[in-house]
C-alpha cells in the first residue's frame, strides 16, 4: 500500500524569526521548481521569507526526481500549479524517502494543517505517507534532518489518502498539542522497491495552510416550538453559523443559512412535523464540522392554546380529518 509522511519538525519559540504566515495558503504558483538542483534545496514561494523558506530534500536513494511542480490540468487542484512528487526506479530492495518541508511557523491556538491530496495510480503501488515531528528543534540543520523526524502525527495508506485515486481530498491534521510553538511541517513520501521494475506510485499536494481551527458549537436547543416555526439555540463564540433545517425523513445538503450569533428562528414550518437541525461554527479561516442532528417537531394544531386552530373570521367551517390531531386526555 502506499502511504505518504508529513513531518513536522518542533522548534523552540524564538523572537525574530519570520515565519510562514498564518492565516496563509500555499498554492505553489509562480515558481518553476526548488532554487537549485542540490540536496536539500531551498525553494522560494509565496508563503515563505528571506532566510525562512520552503526546503526539499531526500534520503540519498532515487536523486533523480524530487518535489518539484506539476503543470498538468488534470493534476491540479486550483490555480496552475501543484506540488509533485513523481515516483521512480530505485533498485531492488531500496528505500526512497522524499520530504517537502514548509519555513518555520508558529502554530495557533486550535490549530491545524489543511491540504488538498491525492495519488495518481489505481490499486496499491506499496508508497506509504506519514505526518511526523521532530521533537529535536535546536539541532543544527533542523529544517532537513530527517534523523530528528521521530514523531508520528498522521499516517495514509493509498486508500485512506483520498476515496479515490484521481479526485482530490481535503485532509486536516490536528496540531492544537503545538500550539504557540514553532515548527516545521515536511510532507514525506516513502516507497520500498520490491523488484528490479518500476514502482510506486506519486503524490499530489496543494493549497497548503495552517489555520486555528474553528470550534464546534455546543449545546444544541429547541425553544418556542409553534406550528410553523422553532427558535433554535446553541453555545459558541464564533462570528457567524451556518444552520441547516431539514425535515426528519430528509437528507441534509450541507449548505444552510448564515446567520450571526447563537440563535436561529426557523420559520415556514408544516405544523405536525419532524424535524433536525444541523449548525456549524463559520470562521475567518476554516469552518467546523457540522454539529446534529437535533431533533424537534412541530406543534399539533388544536392540541394547546399556544397550537390554537386559526379562526379567520365568522362564520367559520374547515374540512379535515380528526387523524390530523393529537388526543389531549
Amino acid at each position: 500500500m502506499k502511504k505518504i509522511t508529513f513531518v513536522l519538525a518542533l522548534l523552540c519559540t524564538f523572537f525574530g524569526f519570520a515565519q510562514f504566515p498564518t492565516p496563509g495558503v500555499e498554492g505553489f504558483e509562480n515558481t518553476t521548481g526548488p532554487d537549485v538542483a542540490t540536496n536539500p534545496s531551498p525553494w522560494t514561494l509565496g508563503t515563505g521569507a528571506t532566510g525562512n523558506q520552503w526546503a526539499v530534500f531526500d534520503n540519498g536513494v532515487g536523486t533523480t526526481r524530487r518535489w518539484t511542480i506539476n503543470t498538468s490540468a488534470a493534476n491540479v487542484y486550483a490555480g496552475t500549479n501543484v506540488a509533485f512528487m513523481n515516483n521512480e526506479n530505485i533498485g531492488q530492495g531500496n528505500t526512497s524517502e522524499d520530504y517537502l518541508a514548509t519555513p518555520r511557523i508558529t502554530v495557533p491556538a486550535n490549530g491545524e494543517l489543511r491540504f488538498w491530496t491525492r495519488s495518481t495510480l489505481l490499486g496499491a503501488q506499496g508508497t506509504e505517507y506519514f505526518v511526523l515531528v521532530n521533537p529535536t528543534p535546536n539541532a543544527p540543520g533542523a529544517q532537513t534532518n530527517i534523523a530528528g523526524y521521530t514523531q508520528t502525527a498522521a499516517s495514509y495508506t493509498e486508500a485512506t489518502l483520498s476515496a479515490t485515486f484521481n479526485v482530490y481530498e481535503e485532509k486536516v491534521i490536528d496540531l492544537s498539542a503545538f500550539a504557540g510553538q514553532q515548527v516545521y511541517i515536511a510532507f514525506m513520501m516513502r516507497f520500498t522497491q520490491p523488484s528490479t521494475a518500476l514502482g510506486g506510485d506519486r503524490w499530489l499536494i496543494d493549497a497548503v495552510s495552517l489555520v486555528e481551527r474553528c470550534v464546534v458549537p455546543t449545546n444544541l436547543t429547541i425553544n418556542n416550538i409553534t406550528q410553523t416555526s422553532a427558535l433554535l439555540g446553541w453555545n459558541g463564540t464564533a462570528p457567524q453559523y451556518e444552520v441547516e433545517v431539514v425535515p426528519a425523513t430528509g437528507t441534509p445538503t450541507g449548505s444552510g443559512v448564515l446567520v450571526t450569533g447563537n440563535n436561529y428562528t426557523a420559520t415556514g414550518l408544516t405544523p405536525s412535523t419532524a424535524y433536525v437541525y444541523f449548525v456549524r461554527a463559520v470562521c475567518a479561516q476554516s469552518n467546523s464540522a457540522w454539529v446534529g442532528p437535533f431533533n424537534f417537531t412541530t406543534a399539533t394544531p388544536g392540541l394547546t392554546c399556544n397550537s390554537a386552530i386559526a379562526v379567520p373570521s365568522l362564520p367559520y367551517s374547515t374540512n379535515d380529518t380528526t387523524a390530523n390531531y393529537a388526543d389531549n386526555t
